[in-house]
């Protein structure tokens, strides 16, 4: 499947405002003011990365003609998350074991390692609980892919009434009916009518209004799943529209964003037991000039994600790929 280089920047994009977002928390804590402010909203970017997850699922789920190429899609979309996860997973516990010990008591380790389901979101490594949602959803297209394609549309369609239907009646609970699902469904969605709308007209439009849904979604608190998604979902779904239509009118990111867009995976995982790990082992030398070594620290996350992706993301996922020949199901 080819990619699309607006996206892959925007991947890359997505996953650092997450990582300064998490990096902020910390430099206030260090004594820093003003440096970081802009991603007080960073967490947004997950909110897109669900988004651009449903486009990319979509597109993907086209290429599905039979049960063995279903099977070889839900099989490779596992190895992708987990062959990148259980590492800096690992990483993790080792960080938590060795500078703070006593976070672990609270923690469910075997739902960590598996990425069950935590209703509290209390898992080791902070953002994991978004690849949960993820995971969810390739199960539900692996199912669609058993369906005819013509059925797609009214199936998601339906699990969006299913989904309103549930929160209007018994609230955001549970991760079978969240509210968050609609963000990666829009994404499917945007995926199924991606040539049929985009035009510079309707691009004119979702950039004139950007600017003022950033403002008022940002404003709202984001702790109710639904008004989340409501609100810096439909964000996302904008930034998303805008990027593929400057895509198709061959406003095209660079190689190197592009580039950046492959580590984004990289990026998400691996910020967290880096900046603890900084945090905690170098604690003095940050807080005597946050606002040089915080910056930095930014840099060498990029840095350590590049390296990852091309050392080990990329000759383990192809090996990976090698057991689970394509034909292996008859």
């Amino acid at each position: 499947m080819s990619k699309i280089s607006n996206i892959q920047a925007l991947r890359f994009f997505s996953a650092l405002f997450v990582a300064c977002f998490h990096v902020s928390a910390h430099y206030k804590l260090a004594g820093g003011e003003n440096l970081f402010s802009v991603f007080k909203y960073g967490w947004a970017g997950v909110d897109v990365f669900f988004v651009i997850s449903g486009f990319v699922i979509h597109q993907a789920y086209t290429k599905v003609k039979n049960l063995n190429d279903a099977c070889y899609f839900l099989h490779c979309r596992l190895m992708r998350i987990f062959s990148g996860y259980w590492p800096w997973l690992a990483l993790t516990y080792l960080c938590f074991w060795y500078f703070r010990p006593e976070v672990l008591v609270d923690k469910n380790l075997l739902d960590s390692i598996f990425l069950i389901y935590q209703p509290n979101q209390n898992n080791l490594l902070a953002v994991s609980w978004t690849l949960t949602y993820e995971i969810f959803f390739y199960f539900i297209f692996f199912v669609l892919c058993l369906f005819s394609k013509k059925t797609l549309l009214p199936i998601l369609l339906f699990f969006v009434s299913l989904i309103t239907i549930s929160y209007l009646a018994h609230g955001a609970h549970g991760l079978l009916l969240s509210p968050l699902l609609l963000e990666l469904i829009a994404g499917s969605i945007l995926s199924v009518l991606n040539t049929k709308i985009i035009n510079k007209k309707m691009a004119l439009i979702v950039l004139a209004t950007l600017s003022f849904v950033m403002i008022y979604t940002l404003t709202i608190p984001q702790h109710d799943p639904m008004m989340r998604s409501l609100t810096t979902g439909v964000l996302a779904i904008f930034i998303v529209y805008l990027a593929l239509s400057l895509d198709h009118y061959g406003y095209k990111a660079n190689k190197t964003l592009s580039m950046f867009g492959d580590t984004s995976y990289s990026l998400y995982l691996c910020h967290i037991p880096i900046i603890w790990t900084a945090q905690w082992s170098i604690t003095n030398l940050i807080s005597s000039n946050p606002d040089i070594y915080f910056p930095l620290l930014v840099i060498f996350i990029i840095f350590i994600s590049i390296a990852w992706y091309k050392l080990y993301e990329i000759p383990t996922y192809t090996f990976l790929k090698k057991l689970f020949p394509a034909k292996l199901i008859k």
